[in-house]
């Protein structure tokens, strides 16, 4: 089968763990011919660069295309409707059977309905990645922007959607209330774990290796945290948690790279011997740390790492956000409602001293983790699911 992804809004970056990656990947190691459409931007030290058009393959064998945009006008609004009149070309000459859109907002999904019109056999799925906490956060935005631009293009692209998808329950929600596109179209295709790079079988050595390098004892309780370290994850209050616990065998390692404007409250925070921050570490190391640890923390908003850890199978402490709670799997995670250190240490307190309790969160979280792996996902994403 011939699978195309097309990845016009995320400045696609080889050998990254988002699922405009790992969704092809895992197309690819089931047998499909895929190809990734993607526009010239990459991601460079965390930073978006350009890059030139070409024609290549990459290692796992798919292919990929970088075709330029047509002249983009700056400004808030027009930057954004960015036209690309070559898809049409490339998509025709690649006669897919699938048509994977990498989110709903763009002109260019009214291409890929085209190619759907004329020729019904095809399939054509989209995802969605915006909902009110990163998205439509000022009247411009939600009223103008997605209320009527792209809500205009997804209108348009529906007939010829076989199904829109939400990485997050809230996700489905924003397609149906904001997009207007019908509840019997939507499902919630969530985000997780690269099976190829998750290996609870190898949980001793790696608490041992990770315990030895940052001095820990065997039996100290780890947690674990990370990502874009931004004033929306709310890490200075993680670390005044764990100076709050004087349980000294209660462990932090923290992962990421911290935020400009975050570096003073969170580096003067550090000064903890129950926190190791240890920087930006790549994609498959975070979950090595996932496996090795105890406990995931995230106290603020929603990363992909939250589905990312429950996939590995590991318990969790999240955030609670309206339409987040796909990651409770049957009570391998509490949820925080206040922005406090007072809350996130009382909720590891908890379950540090309950080992009936934190026993049932590990065995829950063991159970449910395979709904967060890649290869059961990628298959539904197109139409191949039992």
């Amino acid at each position: 089968m011939n699978i195309i992804h097309i990845c016009l809004l995320s400045a696609y970056t080889e050998n990254l763990s988002y699922d405009e990656n790992l969704l092809p990947e895992q197309n690819a190691r089931d047998g499909h011919n895929v190809t990734v459409i993607a526009d010239c931007h990459t991601i460079e030290d965390g930073v978006v660069v350009d890059t030139p058009e070409e024609d290549r393959t990459l290692a796992d064998g798919i292919r990929l295309i970088r075709i330029k945009y047509d002249r983009i006008i700056n400004g808030f609004i027009s930057g954004k409707i960015r036209k690309v009149s070559k898809l049409e070309e490339v998509v025709e000459k690649t006669k897919p059977d699938v048509i994977f859109f990498h989110g709903v907002q763009g002109c260019a999904l009214l291409t890929a309905a085209k190619y759907k019109k004329n020729h019904p056999d095809v399939k054509l799925y989209a995802d969605n990645h915006a909902d009110f906490s990163n998205s439509a956060t000022n009247w411009l935005s939600k009223n103008v922007l997605h209320r009527i631009i792209w809500r205009y293009y997804a209108k348009k692209a529906e007939p010829y959607v076989d199904k829109f998808y939400g990485v997050l329950p809230a996700r489905c929600d924003f397609l149906h209330d904001v997009y207007g596109i019908p509840r019997e179209k939507i499902e919630l295709l969530v985000m997780g774990g690269d099976d190829e790079k998750i290996h609870p079988e190898n949980r001793d050595a790696l608490r041992t290796e990770i315990c030895k390098r940052f001095g820990f004892a065997e039996g100290d309780f780890i947690a674990v945290s990370g990502g874009k370290l931004d004033r929306h994850k709310n890490i200075p209050i993680l670390l005044d948690a764990f100076k709050r616990l004087d349980d000294p065998h209660i462990k932090l390692i923290l992962f990421g790279s911290i935020a400009e404007d975050m570096k003073q409250p969170i580096e003067t925070r550090l000064d903890n011997g129950k926190v190791k921050y240890i920087g930006w570490i790549d994609a498959d190391k975070a979950y090595d740390y996932f496996i090795a640890a105890d406990l995931a923390v995230f106290p603020g908003r929603h990363s992909v790492l939250w589905e990312q850890a429950v996939a590995c199978g590991i318990p969790g402490i999240f955030k609670h956000w309206e339409g987040t709670h796909h990651v409770d799997v049957g009570g391998n995670c509490e949820f925080l409602y206040r922005d406090s250190a007072e809350e996130i240490a009382a909720a590891i307190l908890r379950i540090v001293g309950d080992p009936k309790f934190f026993g049932a969160m590990r065995e829950s979280a063991r159970r449910g983790a395979s709904g967060f792996l890649y290869r059961d996902i990628a298959k539904k994403a197109v139409g191949c699911a039992p």
